[in-house]
């Protein structure tokens, strides 16, 4: 074979090559008078349409594939999402409310606290039955056992007051 010149070519790849520019040419004007029309941009709304279905359906069926399988799907995991959510805001209320009962029953021991210690004041009891009393009686109270609290309070009392003062009648 004959090695050829790059400058030099054969009558036939010129005819080819100013064939080949001739229709990239009238396709580039055919393409260019397509394009400015309504009904292309039409289509290309159709044809973005098509595609968005297309897609929704193959969401759709492998939703439908895993739900088959038995396997949790989006759908499946939103939901039990929106029920934790739920789930947690009732606990936070129960929380509150626990909450609030505690602060309520330890003003209600203090105010019960306060009445003893007045009540012990009224029947003339010493300073030291009603210290041993308060301290007993709120002592227990903290450590949860509701029993230690009234036998520590009124055992102390009644043992200061019957030992160290006889009853006014």
């Amino acid at each position: 074979m004959a090695e050829r010149d790059s400058g030099s070519r054969t009558p036939a790849e010129e005819q080819l090559r100013s064939l080949y520019e001739n229709a990239e040419s009238t396709a580039a004007k055919a393409f260019e008078q397509a394009v400015s029309t309504p009904s292309f941009g039409m289509l290309l709304g159709r044809s973005a349409e098509n595609v968005a279905a297309l897609s929704r359906m193959g969401s759709d069926v492998a939703d439908l594939v895993l739900r088959n399988l038995r396997l949790a799907g989006r759908a499946d995991v939103t939901r039990l999402a929106q029920q934790l959510h739920r789930t947690e805001d009732k606990l936070e209320r129960v929380l509150q409310e626990i909450e609030q009962l505690r602060d309520e029953l330890a003003a209600a021991q203090a105010g019960a606290a306060a009445g003893r210690a007045a009540a012990n004041g009224r029947t003339g009891r010493s300073a030291s039955g009603r210290g041993s009393a308060r301290s007993g009686s709120s002592g227990s109270a903290r450590s949860g056992s509701s029993g230690s609290a009234r036998s520590g309070s009124s055992g102390s009392a009644r043992s200061g007051s019957s030992q160290s003062r006889p009853r006014a009648t």
